[in-house]
């Protein structure tokens, strides 16, 4: 404080602008911060529903267009995972995506389900139990899982 008195006037002017614009430097990066992250997340959901768009769509073209022409033209009881597996279809379909997005995760889980690499893990079991006791819940949101953070976007998705 004492260094501060023994300034002239023009040092102490020039100080006190410097910790104004330094203040307001601050300010403004905090706030840049803020609106780029929720900019970011929110573009990251828009992306992912745009995805599970696409998967809703080959799912019902799949069971309403597909399979059906399948079964008219297949002998009975034939059954083609590849053309006809709703799973089937978009793991294969998934599995192409990730060679382009390999940070994107595409898990389908349940909790019987006939392929075990279905099976969901801890966090998931909570999460399907989670919108079984309420339905009508839209969670999304970002989980800590093995030292990393995810943005977990879950649908209910039908087959």
């Amino acid at each position: 404080m004492k260094y501060i008195q023994h300034l002239t006037l023009n040092k102490k002017f020039i100080l006190g602008v410097g910790i104004i614009v330094v203040v307001f430097w601050c300010m403004f990066s905090l706030l840049i911060y803020v609106t780029l992250k929720d900019t970011i997340i929110e573009e990251t959901y828009e992306k992912t529903e745009i995805l599970f768009s696409h998967i809703k769509a080959t799912i019902k073209y799949t069971r309403e267009k597909l399979r059906p022409k399948l079964y008219k033209l297949l002998p009975d009881k034939t059954f083609v995972a590849e053309a006809m597996s709703v799973s089937f279809i978009n793991k294969q379909i998934m599995e192409e995506f990730k060679r382009y997005f390999p940070d994107f995760i595409y898990r389908r889980v349940a909790i019987n389900p006939m392929n075990p690499s279905n099976k969901p893990d801890h966090d998931e079991i909570k999460l399907i139990k989670m919108f079984k006791e309420q339905p009508e819940n839209e969670w999304k949101g970002m989980i800590n899982k093995s030292g990393q953070r995810y943005f977990l976007l879950p649908h209910h998705i039908t087959c």
